[in-house]
């Protein structure tokens, strides 16, 4: 707004001349009630000094929406963009692409309805396309892809142990077409979550395929037939004092009891704090197949440690040091 404008006159008339609108409001609204092309015209200080005008032509063609959708996002292969604009009233004559934030690539742009464009390097695309109809209508659309080098796989493990005749599902996330190998004793390698059943130690690999790109991962299984276990020799300690308990084994879990005085009865190596004499009976399993043994843990009071009275002697001659207590050791 300026303050030299005194005044405001707002006028729309239709294709055909006729004023179907006016206002002197500075801001005015208006509800077209049909569809076609409209002329709007601004008198300010009509028939006053510093008169002007302006006009312009509103085209009312509602349910003309740009989009698009593309397929393919791996590095150095074609990526290709279909266009799914759709116009109401009119029909859509042109396409304006841009590809952006590629570098390397040559030819950025392209005015076809349905373009391929190869990326040469990996990341966030961004890319606009801007589309007319024969009605007059013009709108743009942005989006952003990210393009691959390889598609990403999560491997819930990659090595683990069963125990014969156990089944183990195998844990694979990710995109894509999957296919595990070998097939042997496997149910299933065309999905994520394959059921095994192998005898023997296996590696098993997983390829992850998306618009042509491929990512490889492994899993190793080992396969055993029973669950090593060696326990420490039965220990001695003072009382008040804790201890860890040591084993050596290859099971995959691990319960100890008694609980009491136990800090965690999971850990393969717990720490245990006892008052009496206590035997702690571990099991270790790999599924079906367990081991189990046993350690007694016996506390002692300290021992009791006296180095006798003080005593004075002359220069030159010796003494008895006349100390007591109920050690082993002095």
């Amino acid at each position: 707004f300026s303050s030299l404008v005194q005044s405001y006159k707002w006028r729309i008339t239709n294709n055909a001349g006729v004023e179907i609108f006016s206002t002197d409001s500075p801001t005015p609204s208006y509800t077209f009630t049909d569809t076609g092309l409209y002329n709007v015209r601004l008198d300010v200080n009509q028939n006053a000094k510093c008169a002007d005008s302006a006009r312009s032509l509103i085209r009312v063609y509602p349910g003309f929406k740009p989009g698009f959708g593309y397929s393919g996002i791996c590095i150095n292969k074609s990526t290709q963009f279909t266009d799914s604009t759709s116009s109401v009233y009119g029909n859509i004559n042109s396409w304006h692409w841009n590809f952006t934030g590629d570098s390397l690539a040559g030819i950025i742009s392209s005015n076809l309805q349905n373009p391929v464009y190869r990326y040469l390097s990996p990341g966030e695309k961004n890319i606009s396309l801007r589309v007319t109809d024969s009605k007059g209508c013009v709108d743009s659309l942005t989006k952003t892809i990210t393009i691959f080098d390889k598609p990403a796989i999560q491997l819930a493990f990659r090595d683990t142990l069963i125990c014969k005749p156990d089944t183990l599902q195998l844990h694979a996330s990710g995109t894509g077409d999957y296919k595990w190998t070998p097939l042997t004793d496997l149910n299933n390698p065309d999905i994520g979550n394959p059921v095994i059943t192998p005898t023997n130690s296996t590696t098993y690999y997983v390829n992850l395929t998306v618009d042509g790109c491929t990512n490889t991962d492994s899993v190793t299984v080992r396969v055993v037939d029973h669950v090593t276990l060696s326990l420490m020799h039965d220990t001695t300690i003072c009382s008040g004092d804790s201890v860890q308990l040591h084993i050596t084994s290859d099971g995959l879990n691990y319960h100890w009891l008694p609980l009491s005085g136990i800090n965690n009865d999971s850990l393969q190596q717990p720490v245990v704090l006892t008052q009496a004499n206590t035997t702690y009976s571990v099991n270790a399993n790999i599924g079906h197949c367990n081991a189990s043994g046993k350690v007694t843990v016996k506390p002692v009071a300290y021992p009791v440690a006296l180095a006798g009275a003080d005593t004075l002697i002359c220069f030159g001659s010796g003494a008895m040091l006349n100390g007591t207590g109920n050690g082993v050791s002095y």
